[in-house]
This record gives C-alpha cells, sequence and structure tokens, in this order.
C-alpha cells in the first residue's frame, strides 16, 4: 500500500489558526461536471487529506467535526466507485473518494483548496488507468450500479417547478426557507454560482435533478436536498454577473443577475432545444388574490425606498427619492396585506416605526422582493382596519389606518390591545368559533426544521374560515394573526356570542426522538359527536395515519358552553408529518376536510 499527502492550497495555510472544534458537516456534494467535491463545516475546520492505493481512494479528514447522521455510501460514476461519508473516530469525519478498479489520480494535481475556513473544495485531474505510478495496464470496463444517479441534464420542459421569468429563473418550493439563510457563493473560476437556502424544501420533482436551461447567461441547474435546507447550483457565464436571490410570498425563490437582464443575453426559447417560456403556478391567480407579478425593464429608474413611519394620524407613510407606485392585496395565507412597488429597491438600511401594545400595525416587513420590486407586508391590530393606499405625492404613499372600539374585550389576555371585535351577529346563520391554538409569545409545539405550531395552524383555520363562509357561516376567529390569546379569553368570547360551535385548531409534538409518530388526533369533552364526524371526515378525505378519538379535560373543552372540539392536524415532530403540514397543498386539504365535517354536522342538527 502506497500513500501520499495532499497538499491544501495557499488560502489553507493562512488558517492553520483556526480553532480546533469545528463543530458538523453541514453538506457534501458532487460535481462530476467539474470532478470536483465541494464540503461545508459549521465551523472553521482544518482538512487533512491523502491518496491510498490498492484500492485507489481519497481520504479526507476534518480533524474535530462530528457527523450527527448516519454513515453515507453514494455512488457516483463509472471512474468514481462511490464517496463515503462517515464518523471516523469520536472527533473525526472522514470523506473518502474511492476511484473504480483500475482508475487512479497524479497526487499532485489533487488540489484541496479552501473558499473560506467553513466551505473546501477538493479537485480532481483526468482519472488515469493503473495505480500510483504504473500504467502498464488497461482497466476493466466497471459498471454503473443501478441505483446510481444519472446525471444527463434534463429538459427544462419536463420540470414544471423551474420557470423562467424576464429577469431570471422562478423554483417552486414546498417551503421557504428565511431570508437570513440565503448564502451564495460563487467559484474561484466564476463557472458556478451556488445557492443555499436554508430552512427551505425543494418539491420533490427539482431534488437530486440536474436541468438544462440556456437562459441569460445559465446553463443548467443543479439541485439537491440537505438535512439543513435546499442547494441550488447554476453554471454559468464565467463573464457574466454575479447572482442573487429572493423568497417570493406566493411560495417559491426568484434567482436573478444583480444589476438586471443584460444586453447580452437572450431571453428568447428555442423549440429546437424544447425550451419553453413557462406559465407561472396556478396559485397567481385573483381568486387566491394574488397577481402575477411584473418585471419592470431594467432601462427604468429605481427608486429608492427610505423606509415606513407611523404618523399621528394613523397613516404608514412611505417615502422614497423619486415617483413610485403601490398596488395592494390582501393575502389570506399570511393574514396581511401586502403593497407591492415596481421599480424600486430598499435602502441599506431602512427605517420602521416602532411598534407597541397599542400600535394600530402589528407587524411589518419590508422585503427586496426582486432586484427591481420592493414589498411591504403589513398585519393590522385587532380592532384596525386598512381603508386606503393613498398616493400623497409622487414620492410619498400612505397606508391609511383606521381604528374601532371592539365590541367584546378577550378577558384573562397577556398582551393589551389585541381583542378580537365579533361586530354584528347575523342570527339567522350558524356562528362558529374557530380557534387557532397559541399565537404571539405562544409559539405551540416546535418541530422539525424550526417549524411553528402556531404558523401552521393559523394558516389552516383561515382557510377553513373562508371555506364556511362561502356556505353561508358565520365564522369569528379567537386570533385572526400572531397575537396571545388566554384560554379564558377564548372562551370568553364564544360564550359571550353565544356560539353554535367552538372549533380549535392544533398540531401536536412528541419528543425529537420519536419521528416515527405521525397522524391525527380529535378530542371532546362531553358529547363527541362533533368530533366524530370532523375525525372521519379527516380520515375520509386525506392520507393520513388515524390516532382516533380521544376524552380530554382541556380547558377550552371543558369551559365553552357549546358543542366543542379540539383537532391536532399532526406532529411538528414527525417525520411524515413535518413535511406535509408546511406544505400549502397539505394545509388546503386539511382545512377542507375540516370544513367539510363541520358542514355536515351543522347539517345533521339543523335536520
Amino acid at each position: 500500500m502506497r500513500f501520499y499527502f495532499l497538499f491544501l492550497t495557499s488560502v489553507s495555510f493562512f488558517l492553520l489558526a483556526s480553532p480546533a472544534w469545528a463543530g458538523k458537516l453541514l453538506s457534501w456534494r458532487f460535481d462530476t461536471s467539474e470532478n470536483r467535491l465541494y464540503f461545508n463545516t459549521e465551523e472553521p475546520v482544518q482538512p487533512k487529506a491523502l491518496l491510498i492505493s490498492n484500492p485507489s481512494r481519497i481520504i479526507i479528514d476534518l480533524p474535530g467535526t462530528q457527523l450527527d447522521r448516519s454513515p453515507v455510501n453514494q455512488p457516483i460514476s463509472r471512474e468514481i466507485r462511490s464517496i463515503r461519508v462517515g464518523q471516523f473516530d469520536a472527533s473525526t469525519t472522514r470523506l473518502v473518494i474511492e476511484f473504480a478498479p483500475g482508475y487512479t489520480v497524479d497526487p499532485r494535481q489533487v488540489k484541496v483548496k479552501g473558499l473560506t475556513s467553513m466551505r473546501w473544495t477538493v479537485t480532481l485531474p483526468n482519472l488515469q488507468t493503473g495505480s500510483s505510478g504504473d500504467n502498464s495496464y488497461s482497466p476493466p470496463a466497471p459498471s454503473v450500479p443501478n441505483n446510481a444517479p444519472r446525471y444527463t441534464p434534463r429538459s427544462l420542459l419536463n420540470n414544471s417547478d423551474l420557470q423562467l421569468t424576464r429577469s431570471g429563473l422562478f423554483v417552486n418550493l414546498r417551503r421557504n426557507g428565511t431570508r437570513d439563510g440565503i448564502l451564495i457563493q460563487r467559484s474561484i473560476d466564476r463557472n458556478s454560482v451556488d445557492i443555499q437556502l436554508g430552512g427551505a424544501l425543494l418539491p420533490n420533482g427539482l431534488i437530486n435533478q440536474v436541468i438544462a436551461v440556456n437562459h441569460i447567461g445559465v446553463t443548467r441547474a443543479e439541485f439537491r436536498q440537505m438535512p439543513e435546507g435546499a442547494g441550488i447550483t447554476l453554471s454559468v457565464d464565467s463573464e457574466g454577473p454575479d447572482w442573487m436571490a429572493a423568497y417570493s410570498a406566493l411560495g417559491g425563490v426568484l434567482l436573478f443577475p444583480r444589476g438586471g437582464v443584460s444586453g447580452g443575453y437572450s431571453n428568447n426559447t428555442n423549440s429546437a432545444n424544447n425550451y419553453r417560456q413557462p406559465s407561472y403556478p396556478s396559485s397567481y391567480n385573483s381568486a387566491n388574490n394574488y397577481r402575477q407579478p411584473s418585471y419592470p425593464s431594467r432601462n427604468f429608474l429605481v427608486a429608492t425606498i427610505y423606509g415606513a413611519e407611523l404618523n399621528s394620524n394613523n397613516e404608514l407613510l412611505i417615502r422614497a427619492n423619486r415617483p413610485i407606485h403601490g398596488d395592494m392585496v390582501w393575502n389570506r395565507a399570511l393574514g396581511a396585506y401586502e403593497i407591492r412597488i415596481s421599480h424600486a429597491q430598499l435602502a441599506d438600511s431602512p427605517s420602521g416605526p416602532s411598534l407597541g401594545d397599542n400600535s394600530p400595525i402589528y407587524e411589518l416587513r419590508l422585503r427586496q422582493e426582486t432586484d427591481q420590486s420592493v414589498t411591504i407586508l403589513v398585519k393590522p391590530s385587532t380592532g384596525t382596519k386598512v381603508d386606503r393606499l393613498a398616493q400623497v405625492n409622487p414620492q410619498l404613499l400612505s397606508l391609511v389606518l383606521k381604528t374601532s372600539k371592539p365590541s367584546i374585550f378577550l378577558a384573562g389576555s397577556n398582551e393589551l390591545g389585541h381583542t378580537s371585535p365579533l361586530g354584528h351577529i347575523n342570527r339567522s346563520k350558524p356562528l362558529i368559533i374557530l380557534d387557532p391554538g397559541h399565537g404571539g409569545k405562544d409559539t405551540g409545539a416546535l418541530g422539525i426544521g424550526g417549524i411553528q405550531e402556531k404558523d401552521i395552524i393559523l394558516a389552516i383555520s383561515q382557510k377553513v374560515g373562508q371555506i364556511l363562509e362561502n356556505k353561508g357561516m358565520q365564522v369569528v376567529f379567537t386570533r385572526n394573526s400572531d397575537f396571545f390569546v388566554s384560554l379564558q379569553g377564548r372562551t370568553d368570547m364564544a360564550n359571550a356570542a353565544r356560539a353554535d360551535l367552538f372549533v380549535s385548531i392544533h398540531a401536536n409534538s412528541i419528543e425529537q426522538n420519536r419521528s416515527d409518530v405521525n397522524g391525527v388526533e380529535v378530542y371532546y369533552f362531553g358529547d363527541s359527536a362533533l368530533s366524530s364526524t370532523i375525525y372521519h371526515s379527516i380520515i375520509q378525505n386525506m392520507n393520513v395515519h388515524p390516532r382516533g378519538i380521544r376524552h380530554a379535560r382541556f380547558y377550552v373543552l371543558r369551559n365553552s358552553k357549546m358543542p366543542s372540539t379540539l383537532i391536532e392536524v399532526g406532529y411538528v415532530t414527525g417525520n411524515e408529518d413535518a413535511v406535509n403540514l408546511t406544505n400549502a397543498n397539505f394545509q388546503a386539504q386539511m382545512a377542507n376536510a375540516i370544513a367539510k365535517g363541520i358542514l355536515e354536522y351543522v347539517q345533521k342538527i339543523q335536520h
């Protein structure tokens, strides 16, 4: 057996003073087109690499690093049998690149390079035949294992989750990540752009896919799903601009070149290459209060938005240095108004108002939607109504807010100012109180990937409410956005309104090492008829694990004076449920099944 130590580039020598403990190996991937291994660690690391013969393999040890997952053995190609990743000892993670029989590399041409102290590459030269230093025989023709991934680029025509826009690419996502979790790095040779979306989930149709693009300087796009989020690698023109990424409020991420589309890029599609200009997802339609986003011309003067401020007249003022125009829509899924401003960008440090307990605005977010459009998300406090969006002058927009005294105060609430008015009650219609559990400072259960119960159930509850209202029911929410309401406040509202039904919606959890536990449970305290009807509607209309109807002494069930139920729509800690509960389609299906059960019960008691 021979072994050769592999030398690290000059970048790595500067890192010799890096901390000894490096945390976790976050991700790794092998790019067959570049013959290059990429890997990322949680903290700075100093790799140790060597080439060993018989069989030929490259070993990369990461001292002080833990894998924190099961070992991996992934087939790669005809020449590279596999890449193995495992825990070598208690404090060292080992990556092994094993070559197929008869193949090896010149150790002097293997380059181990630190792009940063936490992002490394191992670049292989062209593979040789024979053992190290011995090219006297030809290798056998090894076969590719049946389960080896295929890297032949697919046509864009075959995957609707990746779509072309006039300014870049739109990638559909099962779940958006956080804006702060977006990391974009360009390779040293500038031929590829690596985009990491922390916390994001790719649709199944994109995972481990390589898709031919040939659009505004991108030849192909590679997709991978990692435990920490989604990864996208764009193969680009080395002379082209850098790339940016921004989440869309409609679900998905927009990828676009910095500075907009240059004149050197062609946006025309070529039918001979099976490329097309796709339509947007069906979620862009007026029925859902969404609109088709417009992409401004790069020649239009872009305004800079300095921020937003609240004045004494309950107006949210949006100021810019150039003329701006905004469109406002209600986003039911988010429980918020969205003000979309095209031909605009945010200032480096945009200002914002201080939102206290008595503020007419509960939550305010400013975000750069694309390179030339800004979205301002406004969640009004309970008791506040958005009147209109006014154009004060060419450079100033005003969101006019009106506050009204609620007819019922939520007794026992610990956050003053967050009340839910019942308004006029039409006694000719059934009144349903929908109770999205938790909210505000009470996140509820925390699940896989950091998902929070309060967000999941609010989205589902709002969809249930919409369906019931469309069917002629009256619906009142104990909370209609992300604020805290006490248990007493929830039942006091229902009892004071003399509601016909009280439906509380929650998501379940269990200890983190029991991710195998998934499914739906429904609870009752007195009469079980409402719970039974809703439970069977869910089981009959959805592919979920049935976990039964159960008796419980929950506060909201014991203290509500009308038929009541508490629904656990799934486990945020479950390996199946956590993925489903963050999926908008699943949420809509769950809401439809719950609403169908409520309507069925109302029909029974009316006859």
